[in-house]
């Protein structure tokens, strides 16, 4: 008999940027390293003698919590990996919802239907899994083995342990980031023993608040966004970037080098919210009505931002902002990290867009 734990990935800037993450590789949030620390707490007392997990960077992240602390080698496995999306990858949900509502209904609630151009179907989804599952299970008879792979392809897996079929595997529970499900293989059949086990991302010490952010709903898409468009975008240019600045308490700068410029729309006909970029990868402006603030449209701007600034060759993001400004506080949350300072006294801020990461001292 093989005992497998089996576990989804941490949270992911793909998932709060609310971006179509399939093969589609990105870093860990803040959130995601917490989550991590949690399960390399929950694992300190579990023997295993093996790690795998997908070569994607959210889950070999993920697996470095169990990997990292009992000296093993992390083996990656890309028939491990989440369903690949084709032309969906790297789409923002919003958009998707508005060019693809069905098949977005489809996706989450009738998967045998669910069908995207280059794109894997739910079924071999579930059969590359299930399959590569087994093989890891053969390879090591007799030992406990974890391995770390993604909410889609997990919940197809699950799914059919537990008997649903695909056209009712809609049905069926969606994982938390970092939620355990516990397998077993013997007789040359998987098993469950049990699924999607999150109590370790509860915080008992302290308040029991929960390591973890759960969607409204499994259709929360999030905004579509519309580049700049002239004379069409004339009027809500004017009027978001002057609020903007008003709230700044700046004046509107004259000699702005700005080369992109995106609304992000979040359900109505007026844009949300405003991004403006430099050449240089730096965030000119960014700003969301005050009236839809609070619902993370800041944080899918950031994504935007990192999306246009990958394109045009950076690995870097960059902002200013004026000492004590209070909107500083969603970058540093958001993984950018003070550097230095400008001429005119305002901190700059930067952020890495590449997928390197260093265990934190508490896993190494």
């Amino acid at each position: 008999m093989t005992t497998i734990y089996l576990i989804r990935h941490a949270e992911a800037e793909g998932n709060l940027y609310r971006i179509a993450q399939g093969h589609t590789d990105g870093k860990i949030t803040k959130r995601g390293w917490e989550q991590i620390k949690a399960l390399s707490k929950r694992f300190q007392s579990i023997h295993v003698d093996s790690v795998y997990s997908s070569d994607l960077h959210r889950t070999c992240a993920t697996a470095s919590a169990i990997y990292s602390q009992k000296g093993l080698s992390l083996h990656t496995d890309p028939a491990l990996r989440e369903v690949n999306l084709g032309v969906w990858e790297g789409k923002p949900w919003g958009a998707i919802a508005r060019e693809d509502p069905e098949q977005l209904l489809w996706f989450s609630t009738k998967c045998h239907l669910w069908r995207v151009k280059d794109g894997e179907t739910a079924e071999e989804v579930q059969t590359r899994l299930y399959e590569e599952v087994c093989n890891i299970a053969r390879r090591h008879d007799g030992q406990t083995v974890a391995i770390v792979s993604h909410g889609f392809a997990i919940r197809m897996l699950l799914g059919k342990l537990q008997g649903y079929p695909l056209e009712r595997i809609g049905e069926s529970p969606q994982e938390d980031n970092t939620a355990v499900s516990l397998l077993e293989f013997t007789q040359d059949k998987l098993n469950m023993i049990f699924r999607s086990d999150d109590s370790h991302l509860f915080d008992r010490s302290q308040t029991s608040k929960k390591i973890a952010r759960r969607r409204t709903s499994a259709l929360e898409t999030g905004m579509y966004y519309q580049p700049l468009s002239l004379p069409l975008h004339a009027e809500f240019l004017y009027e978001m970037s002057t609020a903007a600045w008003r709230e700044a308490g700046l004046a509107i700068p004259n000699d702005a080098d700005v080369s992109y410029t995106l609304f992000g729309f979040n359900g109505s006909k007026a844009p949300s919210a405003l991004l403006q970029m430099c050449d240089e990868g730096e965030i000119h402006l960014l700003y969301v009505r005050p009236e839809e603030r609070q619902q993370g449209l800041g944080v899918q701007l950031i994504g935007q931002a990192a999306q246009w600034a990958l394109s045009q060759g950076r690995d870097e993001l960059y902002i200013s902002f004026e000492p004590g400004d209070p909107a500083k506080s969603l970058f540093e949350e958001n993984g950018f990290i003070r550097f230095g300072e400008t001429t005119d006294g305002k901190v700059q801020l930067k952020k890495s867009l590449g997928t390197q990461f260093d265990l934190p001292q508490s896993l190494a």
